[in-house]
């Protein structure tokens, strides 16, 4: 029994050792749609696509490599849409690219815009992003709710 015991308590501080953290961190999510209007009709220019500037605030981003947004019908998964997008240097600067856009990270804020169709739009109900950083370990997960 105790010998059971003893190897239950290895194993623990085993694992404890052994779990990796990421001094990355995400917070503050938000969503704000993109309406684009026809000057002249004053109509919206394109219904059959919604665009969303999704941003979020990211600590330590000289360590994050891949920003990671789901869209998904529940938390945590990414069955409407999933997007990565890349964090990289450029000049001492760090951005955000997604989808041949670079998007500048100021004062921690990184965004990027997003275009859904409308059944996708329809179909999510929440956002779920998180960071994988440089050494492959994920960051905290933060959400958003339709």
């Amino acid at each position: 029994m105790k010998k059971q015991l003893l190897l239950i308590i290895a194993i623990a501080l085993i694992q404890c050792i052994n779990y990796a953290q990421t001094n990355v961190s995400t917070m503050d999510i938000s969503v704000t749609p993109i309406i684009e209007i026809d000057s002249v009709t004053g109509l919206q220019i394109d219904t059959t696509i919604v665009k969303l500037n999704v941003s979020f605030k990211v600590k330590n981003v000289n360590e994050a490599e891949h920003a990671y947004i789901l869209f998904g019908s529940v938390h945590d998964l990414g069955d409407v849409k999933t997007v990565v997008a890349d964090f990289t240097n450029v000049g001492g600067s760090y951005q955000l690219s997604y989808n041949s856009i670079s998007y500048p990270i100021s004062q921690y804020t990184a965004q990027a815009e997003i275009t859904l169709t409308t059944d996708e739009e329809n179909d999510y109900d929440f956002i779920t992003m998180y960071v994988i950083d440089i050494n492959g370990i994920e960051s905290n997960r933060i959400y958003f709710t339709k």
